[in-house]
């Protein structure tokens, strides 16, 4: 028996929300991870930023590069602590489907987008809370559980992964959102403090009152309890994440010329002199870095020295700690870990997959300096402020005009009205609303045909029923988040520029 196997989620606990036939010689983890690596949304992730945007330079990490990389970390620790990895190979290679392109610059955007702070075309300015919100690792559950079409037997769609596997892409990260960096407090003349926006909506009270709302992805979470779909396999990816960041960021930094060998090597003796003597091996290492003057041969000893130094640290400390809980509960088999599972707190046994305390702290320190040094830099920062800007000028070319949204886009669009409109969500006592009921029920079976829903689209979006503006604004932030870099910057060309090849607006969308 492996070291911790009875503390490994064992395959025959996976459920599904749609029943799949068993396969002969496959597990349903190892199906998830095929699933997952087989979408487009994970054949995208190679076209999407990871710090740098894609085609800054070829050496530099892409999504795809950078999930490839926390798969192979995460089964390596999994492994060695007696985990399921192929449960952990699944969660990793679908942690970030749901990312945007741009990275975290596109995350942020469509957020804002998302919670009413993006004044535009009068369309977003009355979202209600229900429908508000944008982040990455539920974006991910969504791209899985609906926007993915794998079989028309799956009624709403997705790849029907296992609960165990969905439950990790969404906790890889923090669940909540962050609170809002442009609001500002101002005192009125009656000495009560008021939050004020500081985005778009200049000197306007926040809405929001300095929290960003994620409430679009209730419905989600709901299948997703805590108790029944937690794992020490998606604290494993979680920890992962936070070692590929760190090397890659190191390595893309030198590669752009942000980060200097010396300085680095400095940072790292300072934080982790105390470990580093304790190691023959990483002495060595870190010494080897020293004595090489070409990038070439530098450059793979330090992720080399990396990867291994936090990964060593975190499987040791993981396995005292989970050896330690094992004699505590006296859990000797899968089966009665089974039984008490649910019961235990979360929160706490996430602890147990982590570095010893010490070291957590000399890490976050290593990882506040990179960031100071990295995405604060003056070229992280011109190319953040070059997608912000671009992702905002496609928002006002598809808000202002949502026909020179692709034909599959568009259906989709009208899709989502008709379910609203079959799901009786519709306010009876408006207008425009029942003018939309009217509009799509006209549409009949031509729901698929782009041509007709396009004469719809023009009049619809005159009235701009409330339901029509909150479903076109998720619509096209779903189109969005898909897109890799080079397909938003071609689309941006095409809709603004010269670019004269307007095959580019064809058979992309969902």
């Amino acid at each position: 028996m492996k070291k911790f196997s009875c503390l490994a989620v064992q395959d025959e606990w996976a459920t599904r929300k749609y029943d799949d036939r068993p396969h002969e010689f496959r597990s349903n983890f190892a199906r998830d991870r095929d699933r997952i690596m087989y979408s487009k949304e994970f054949r995208r992730l190679s076209g999407k930023t990871q710090v740098f945007v894609v085609g800054f330079d070829d050496h530099c990490r892409t999504r795809l590069t950078h999930t490839i990389e926390v798969a192979q970390i995460a089964r390596t620790i999994s492994e060695r602590l007696g985990l399921n990895t192929e449960l952990t190979e699944a969660i990793a290679l679908g942690h970030d489907v749901g990312h945007t392109p741009f990275g975290h610059v596109g995350e942020r955007f469509l957020n804002l987008l998302m919670n009413g702070c993006y004044e535009l075309n009068d369309l977003d300015t009355n979202l209600p809370d229900a429908e508000k919100g944008f982040k990455h690792n539920w974006q991910g559950i969504r791209v899985a559980s609906s926007l993915e079409k794998l079989n028309e037997n799956y009624e709403g769609g997705g790849l029907n992964l296992t609960y165990f596997t969905l439950w990790g892409i969404l906790n890889h990260t923090k669940r909540d959102a962050k609170k809002c960096d442009y609001v500002d407090k101002e005192e009125t003349n009656e000495g009560v403090e008021e939050l004020k926006c500081g985005y778009r909506h200049k000197d306007k009270t926040c809405p929001n009152k300095g929290e960003h709302k994620l409430d679009f992805y209730n419905k989600y979470g709901s299948d997703l309890p805590d108790s029944q779909n937690w794992s020490y396999e998606a604290f494993v990816v979680d920890m992962a994440d936070e070692i590929a960041q760190r090397h890659h960021d190191i390595e893309d930094g030198i590669e752009a010329g942000i980060l200097k060998k010396d300085e680095l090597v400095e940072k790292i003796e300072h934080e982790f002199k105390d470990y580093i003597d304790k190691s023959d091996y990483h002495k060595e290492l870190i010494e080897s870095i020293k004595d090489k003057e070409e990038k070439t041969y530098y450059l793979p000893l330090l992720s080399k020295f990396i990867v291994d130094f936090l990964t060593t640290n975190l499987i040791n400390e993981s396995e005292k700690n989970l050896r330690q809980f094992q004699s505590d509960k006296r859990i000797g088999s899968g089966k009665y870990f089974k039984e008490i599972r649910k019961k235990l707190d979360i929160t706490e046994e996430k602890e147990r997959i982590n570095y010893d305390k010490e070291l957590a702290a000399r890490d976050k320190s290593l990882r506040d300096y990179l960031f100071s040094r990295i995405i604060n830099s003056h070229l992280a920062q011109k190319m953040d402020g070059k997608s912000d800007f671009l992702l905002r000028q496609l928002i006002k070319a598809y808000t202002t005009n949502p026909r020179q949204l692709p034909d599959s886009t568009i259906i989709t669009l009208f899709k989502n009205l008709q379910k609203i409109i079959n799901d009786g969500e519709l306010n009876s006592h408006n207008d425009a609303s029942k003018k939309l009921e009217s509009a799509i029920k006209s549409l009949g079976k031509n729901i698929d045909q782009p041509g007709d829903i396009r004469i719809v689209l023009n009049k619809l979006h005159k009235e701009k029923a409330p339901e029509y503006c909150v479903c076109l604004l998720r619509t096209i932030t779903d189109y969005i988040a898909g897109m890799t870099d080079h397909f938003a910057i071609k689309q941006y060309n095409i809709l603004y520029g010269t670019d004269s090849n307007w095959q580019g607006m064809v058979n992309n969308g969902f």
